[in-house]
């Protein structure tokens, strides 16, 4: 009977310690989420209060301000078991379209505030979008 037990028990602990093999980096994805909409949000603010190169700059000092961060919470992403769910991944698929529509609506704001745009300013968001998208890939 102790056999029994014992071995119930430790089957019990097997799987809530697997839980995260299963499940994957679920919790390093909605960390990484979190941090990359607010990058977002401040740099589309940055933008949009200043649609010109002096703007294009103050966002690129938020973004390379927190791109070690993103950097650091993507690897923890790739060591972070993958689990046999993934839904982790869908969510960071959602995430990466979010991000892209997020740029889009910034290139957007400054070609209507800025009508006709300085030079540069669009190829600014454009490569402040193409930096983004290497940290966090």
């Amino acid at each position: 009977m102790k056999t029994i037990w014992l071995l119930l028990t430790l089957a019990l602990c097997i799987a809530v310690i697997s839980c995260g093999r299963i499940y994957g980096p679920v919790k390093q994805v909605e960390a990484l989420i979190e941090e990359k909409d607010a990058v977002l949000e401040e740099i589309s603010k940055k933008i949009e209060q200043n649609p010109s190169l002096s703007g294009i700059a103050e966002a690129r000092r938020v973004f390379d301000a927190k791109k070690d961060s993103l950097k650091a919470k993507r690897k923890a992403i790739k060591d972070a078991p993958q689990g046999m769910n993934v839904d982790w991944q869908s969510l960071l698929w959602h995430s990466e379209d979010h991000d892209k529509a997020m740029f889009d609506a910034m290139r957007e704001k400054a070609v209507v505030a800025c009508n006709p745009c300085p030079t540069g300013v669009l190829e600014g968001i454009t490569q402040l979008q193409k930096d983004f998208e290497e940290a966090v890939k």
